[in-house]
């Protein structure tokens, strides 16, 4: 069970807690998360000869990748009394320790020569399939002029809790994700009814809906533009009648055993920009399922106040969640949930904005 007496809602020292995010402020991030890296000390590899080589980066051995990490590099040095080795050949590897397929990973470039400073690096690329949570890997640079000198990485690939790109949401919602009308501050309120057939960001029924990912696309695009675009999102229209307040996006995850230092990321997109103006709170907590009682006070992650279509049109956002939902496996009858939600009424008049969610996940760093 998960209540404000038991949730660490100060700040990490890595990490900020309770904040409000303005979009103005808010920096895009294409990848919104790189591996963990404990930093440990280096054990250089030495050779007869006096050579030796030892990791620059990651320092640490070992570490993990998430489902976000596109990228890592990798920069070893060999040197000897006299500083830097120039224009040795260093063969940069990557082996599965677990099984796994190694087709996913790539090494650009696969060998490099060091430089003035004795140094030499290359880039792992993620591919896009994944493996099984859990999988682990030995990366190894080893200079092929003298094979003793040789240091490696390990690293483990942690999958994502939950992920989706709402790209198949014609046929339905992905399991465990709901858009409700309802919320309050002490219930997650109830499944609303979703518009699986592709609409417009200007139309103005309220209610969830299939809506064109504003990726892709801009403020300008035509419904005809949108019903065309494959790429997906999630999108409400709140009105007089419908979720003003209390619509909510809601993913509820069953627990997170094993996992720690969580995130949720995703990109949320001001698709029809109408004069009211809306607040929706991005929370965390749990919940009674059969009930829908929310278990304490949620925690506060971060705010969104969309009021520019230009600025808000389509912003990366990446949140935190408390050490208090670490390796959490909540009571039977109860789960873990994170929503973006409204509680308070829209200020102002006129039309109402379509606000959308595209590309949620939920992953661990560690």
């Amino acid at each position: 069970m998960v209540d404000r007496s038991e949730l660490d809602t100060q700040p990490r020292s890595s990490r900020p807690g309770h904040r409000t995010i303005s979009r103005r402020a808010v920096v895009g991030t294409a990848a919104w998360a790189a591996p963990t890296i404990a930093v440990v000390s280096a054990a250089p590899a030495f050779a007869a000869s006096g050579d030796v080589i030892a990791r620059v980066a990651p320092v640490s051995p070992s570490f993990v990748v998430n489902p976000t990490t596109a990228t890592q590099s990798f920069t070893v040095a060999v040197t000897n009394s006299a500083g830097g080795v120039q224009g040795r050949n260093i063969a940069f590897s990557v082996s599965a320790t677990s099984g796994e397929s190694t087709t996913w990973l790539t090494f650009v470039p696969t060998s490099a020569a060091t430089d003035a400073s004795g140094q030499a690096t290359a880039v792992l690329q993620f591919g896009a399939t994944k493996p099984a949570d859990g999988a682990t890997y030995t990366v190894a640079a080893t200079d092929l002029s003298d094979p003793s000198l040789q240091v490696v990485w390990t690293f483990t690939y942690r999958a994502a809790i939950f992920a989706s790109d709402f790209n198949g949401i014609a046929s339905g919602l992905p399991t465990g994700f709901t858009g409700r009308s309802g919320a309050t501050a002490s219930s997650v309120g109830t499944a609303a009814t979703f518009t699986t057939a592709a609409t417009a960001w200007a139309d103005t029924a309220g209610a969830f809906k299939n809506s064109a990912s504003a990726t892709g696309l801009t403020s300008a695009s035509t419904g005809t533009v949108q019903a065309a675009s494959t790429n997906r999102a999630v999108g409400v229209r709140q009105s007089g009648g419908f979720g003003d307040p209390s619509a909510a996006f809601f993913l509820t995850i069953a627990n997170t055993a094993g996992r720690a230092s969580l995130v949720a990321a995703f990109r949320s997109q001001l698709l029809s920009n109408g004069p009211r103006t809306t607040v929706w709170r991005v929370e965390a907590g749990t919940y009674t399922t059969a009930t829908g009682a929310i278990v304490g006070t949620p925690v506060l992650l971060g705010t969104i106040t969309p009021t520019d279509t230009t600025a808000d049109f389509n912003v990366a956002q990446q949140y935190s969640l408390p050490a208090a939902f670490d390796d959490l496996t909540p009571p039977t009858g109860q789960a873990i949930f994170v929503r973006v939600v409204t509680l308070a009424a829209t200020t102002g008049s006129g039309n109402r904005d379509t606000f959308g969610i595209d590309d949620l996940t939920v992953y661990s760093t560690a």
